[in-house]
């Protein structure tokens, strides 16, 4: 159970947080189109997620 809590943690930190994070440190002056790291960011916290989902749907159920 604490696994799928880090998890889903773990997935709303990179969904929620990262992208601004990238956008502190980064101060070039070619920097890559903001959209596509805040979108690679959402799909990769979301997929993040719902393997957690899936998990947690494992364990309440017990399938091995």
């Amino acid at each position: 159970m604490t696994g799928i809590t880090i998890k889903v943690l773990l997935g709303l930190f990179v969904w929620l947080a990262l992208p601004s994070l990238i956008y502190k440190k980064r101060r070039y002056k070619k920097r890559s189109p903001e959209y596509f790291v805040n979108i690679a960011c959402k799909i990769v916290g979301i997929l993040i997620i719902v393997y957690a989902c899936i998990d947690l749907v494992k364990w309440l159920f017990n399938f091995r």
